[in-house]
C-alpha cells in the first residue's frame, strides 16, 4: 500500500508531477531521532517546473492529543524539489520530528508540495510508540568468574584464621 497523487500542471497539456510515499506509515519514539519518509517525485513532462513550497499539515492524532501544540512537526524536506524533471528523484522525501511530550498512537499527516501554484500531496501516518525501558545490563562472564574466585579466596583466608584461633 502506498500513497500516490498526480496533479496536472497549468499551461501544459500533458505535464504532471507524481508524488509517491512508500511506505506511507513510519514509527518513532517521542523525542527520538527524526522519522524519515521515502518515495519518489517525478514529472511526466521533460520540462522543469517552478517549485513554490512544501509543507506538512497535521490532520488527526490519538484521543486526547493536543494537535495545536504540533506534537509532530516538519524537520526537513530531503527531496531536491526545485529540480524535478522526468528523470525524477527516488529517496528520502521529508522528515518529521516527534515532540518529547507527544502521546502514543497514530498521527495522520498530509505532506504537500506546490509547483506553479498547484498543490500535490500525499497522506502519511506516524505511529508514535513508547520507548523501551532501559534494561539493567547483565554482568559479563569474566566478571562473574572473578567475583566467584574472590569470594573463594576470602572464605579460604577466613577459614585459616578460624583454624589458627581454635588450635
Amino acid at each position: 500500500m502506498f500513497a500516490v497523487l498526480v496533479f496536472a500542471c497549468c499551461g501544459r497539456a500533458h505535464a504532471s508531477i507524481v508524488l509517491s510515499i512508500i511506505p506511507p506509515t513510519e514509527s518513532g519514539v517521542p523525542g527520538g531521532s527524526n522519522v524519515v519518509f521515502t518515495g519518489s517525485v517525478y514529472s511526466t513532462d521533460p520540462g522543469p517546473f517552478a517549485f513554490d513550497s512544501a509543507g506538512i499539515n497535521l490532520l488527526t492524532g490519538p484521543a486526547g492529543a493536543d494537535l495545536t501544540t504540533f506534537p509532530i512537526s516538519r524537520a526537513a524536506v530531503d527531496a531536491p524539489l526545485d529540480s524535478i524533471t522526468d528523470a525524477g528523484y527516488n529517496g528520502p522525501i521529508f522528515e518529521v520530528a516527534i515532540d518529547p511530550a507527544a502521546l502514543t498512537g497514530a498521527y495522520t499527516l498530509n505532506f504537500n508540495i506546490s509547483y506553479g501554484g498547484q498543490p500535490v500531496g500525499a497522506d502519511t501516518t506516524v505511529n508514535v510508540i513508547s520507548p523501551l525501558a532501559n534494561p539493567v545490563p547483565e554482568p559479563s562472564g569474566a566478571v562473574i568468574v572473578l567475583l566467584g574466585a574472590s569470594l573463594v579466596g576470602v572464605l579460604g583466608v577466613c577459614r585459616r584464621k578460624l583454624a589458627m584461633r581454635i588450635a
